[in-house]
Formats: structure tokens, C-alpha cells, sequence
């Protein structure tokens, strides 16, 4: 192709983008709503009941739809097109980095540190898969630090030395005959 072909090609498609009411630095999109506007009007004019009307309305679609097909072959828009491709994976790449980055935000705080070896376990795990630690909720915790074995041998004889007190209190004269009869069994004399 010479230079004077090239020349008449490019002189022809930057009529076409005028003619269609485009700029040459539309998007390929921007340039579709173009001929589907143009394109829309010329239908309405086919269902004219003037044949004159209806035979301009057919011509018009035929030179809209050649120009589309000119600028649709030519460098420009093709070029545009990869832009456009290029520039809207560039966006789906950072809507899926974004989404990413969201979920590992998500993941980072459904997870708490293991109380022996410290290292990221998720919230709500029984055991540390590291060091194989039972791992125990808030409710066991406060449990194991107050409920030992000691401390409830401590508090079941504080308990029964108030319910004796209790019943000391109320039933004496009972509790008297008891300790005597308990003293007599086993050998302890002087009980009164």
C-alpha cells in the first residue's frame, strides 16, 4: 500500500468519525452508542408510510453502517480497542487485588495468636496445630483460675463446717447427743 492509499484511507476515516458525529479519540464504546443512536433514528424513519422517507432512511443506514465498518477496520480504533481491553483488565486486576487484599483482612482478624507458642491459630480453634496446646475460651479460663482442686476442697469444707455451724445454731441439743454418741464409738470419753 503506497503513501497516497494510506493517505486517502486515513483522510476517509477521519470523515467517517465527523460524519457520525465522533472524535477520533472516542472509545470504541462511546463510538458504538454513536451508530446505535444514528442507527435507531433511520429504523424509526423505515416504518414511514412515505416511500421517499423510508427509501432515505434505507440509504442513510447503508452509509452509517459502511462508516462503521471503516472506522471499526481501521488502525485507530483497533488501537483504541487494545487500550480500552488493556486499561479494563488493568481494572479488573485491581478490583480482584482489592477483593484480595479484603479477604486477607477478613482472614487476619479471624485469627488470635496461641497462648505458648504465639503463632497465628483462627478464633474458635480447640487446639494449636504447632504445639498441640488445648486452647480454652474465656469462660474456661476464668473457670481453671479460680476453680482449681485445692480451691474447691477449700470451699466444700468451709461449706460443711457452716452447715454444721447452721445446725448447731439450730438444732443444739441434737448436735450435742450426736457428738456424744459419735465420741462413745470411737472411744473419745468426756463429751458432755
Amino acid at each position: 500500500m503506497g503513501d497516497a492509499e494510506q493517505d486517502k484511507e486515513l483522510t476517509d476515516v477521519i470523515l467517517c468519525y465527523k460524519a457520525m458525529g465522533v472524535s477520533i479519540d472516542d472509545s470504541p464504546a462511546q463510538i458504538e452508542r454513536a451508530y446505535k443512536l444514528l442507527t435507531e433514528d433511520y429504523r424509526k424513519n423505515l416504518a414511514s408510510p412515505d416511500p421517499a422517507v423510508r427509501e432515505s432512511a434505507r440509504n442513510s443506514m447503508l452509509l452509517v453502517s459502511e462508516m462503521y465498518d471503516k472506522i471499526k477496520g481501521s488502525i485507530t480504533y483497533n488501537a483504541k480497542a487494545k487500550e480500552c481491553m488493556k486499561a479494563g483488565m488493568r481494572e479488573v486486576e485491581r478490583q480482584s487485588t482489592a477483593r484480595a487484599a479484603a479477604s486477607v483482612k477478613v482472614e487476619k482478624s479471624r485469627l488470635m495468636n496461641c497462648p505458648s507458642c504465639r503463632s497465628a491459630i483462627s478464633i474458635g480453634s480447640k487446639s494449636c496445630p504447632v504445639c498441640k496446646t488445648r486452647i480454652y475460651t474465656k469462660t474456661e479460663q476464668i473457670l481453671n483460675q479460680y476453680f482449681t482442686k485445692t480451691t474447691i476442697i477449700i470451699l466444700c469444707l468451709f461449706l460443711l463446717i457452716g452447715i454444721l455451724a447452721g445446725l448447731g445454731i439450730m438444732y443444739p441439743a441434737q448436735v450435742r447427743a450426736f457428738a456424744v454418741s459419735i465420741a462413745d464409738s470411737i472411744g473419745i470419753g468426756g463429751v458432755k
